[in-house]
């Protein structure tokens, strides 16, 4: 009896294991810009969404979002799931529905095989601002029960490290500069009044 129920035991951790989150396992998925993260009004920026895997994975799917909806906000106005060659070759190539302006997605998708350890860029998003000025929080998420990111074995549960970045909109520095020199133009205008 007691053979039978340490047989019972070491069965029941093998089965429960196969199907607990993998806490070795911390897959990165990062906005990174392209280039700089500052606009003037009206400008855009293009983000990269780069994913840092150290494990096979069978699933990873992701949504992009603007933190800030209001009308004045930056907007996203475009996606693409198809990374170029260059950037590394990467199985999981779904195409996001169109932006909506505040969300975006989902970026990466499902795999017959299974995507390898590595650093891919699984797809680009362009931001342009709005006419408010200041940072605003730009941050991948996933969807409960929708954006699950399994391993190779399709059943392990991994939970990814989801790191945001922001985009900082700046007042137009013509603006600035004109403003600027107006005021010098009344300084001098001041002073030789006096003299």
């Amino acid at each position: 009896m007691r053979r039978l129920l340490a047989l019972a035991m070491v069965a029941g951790l093998f089965g429960s294991g196969s199907y607990a989150v993998d806490a070795e396992a911390a897959p990165v998925l990062s906005l990174v810009w392209q280039g700089s993260n500052s606009v003037t009004p009206g400008g855009s920026a293009t983000l990269n969404v780069v994913l840092n895997s150290d494990v096979d994975l069978s699933a990873a799917t992701i949504m992009v979002g603007i933190a800030d909806a209001s009308g004045t906000a930056p907007k996203i106005t475009a996606a693409n799931n198809t990374p170029p060659p260059s950037l590394g070759s990467v199985q999981f190539n779904i195409t996001p529905a169109a932006p909506n302006g505040v969300t975006v997605g989902a970026f990466g998708g499902l795999s017959l095989g299974s995507q390898a350890p590595g650093v891919f860029t699984i797809g680009t998003v362009t931001v342009q601002a709005g006419t408010a000025t200041g940072n605003f929080a730009i941050n991948p998420f996933q969807r409960p029960g929708v954006d699950d990111w399994l391993d190779a074995s399709a059943i392990n549960v991994i939970i990814p490290t989801l790191n945001g970045t922001s985009l900082n909109v700046i007042p137009e520095p013509g603006t600035a500069g004109l403003l600027g020199l107006g005021l010098v133009g009344l300084i001098a205008v001041g002073r030789r009044s006096r003299a």
